[in-house]
């Protein structure tokens, strides 16, 4: 939601997830659900639409588990970085994980992602 020059969007690139928690309300969702590449693209646009009213963006990546989708995490935090770098906009980014996924590997290319905040989910 855009306001007062901040944009806010929590992210859910898949509704898959790893694991079966009993509580969660994704647990009867399809497993394999990925965001299309349509709904990646009008995202962008949107953001590429708001971007002259903004002074800063934030986006939440959430899902099922954000990290079984993290090209799509990587592909357009690539593109909102570049957008919110073009226009002079501050951007910034957290995630919302089950941990299973977080490797050393995956955590190390969080800053280029500027990801600077993960809540791991128990």
């Amino acid at each position: 939601m855009a306001s007062a020059g901040y944009l806010g969007l929590t992210i859910a690139p898949t509704l898959g997830c790893n694991f079966a928690c009993v509580y969660c309300y994704e647990k009867d969702s399809q497993k394999n659900v990925f965001m299309s590449e349509e709904v990646q693209r009008k995202i962008i646009e949107y953001i590429k639409r708001q971007i002259k009213y903004l002074q800063s963006v934030n986006i939440t990546w959430y899902g099922g588990e954000p990290l079984l989708a993290f090209d799509i995490v990587k592909n357009m935090s690539k593109k909102i970085i570049k957008l919110c770098d073009e226009n002079e906009v501050m951007y910034g980014a957290s995630i919302i994980t089950n941990g299973y996924n977080l490797t050393r590997e995956v955590v190390e290319q969080f800053k280029n992602l500027r990801l600077s905040f993960i809540q791991i989910t128990l």
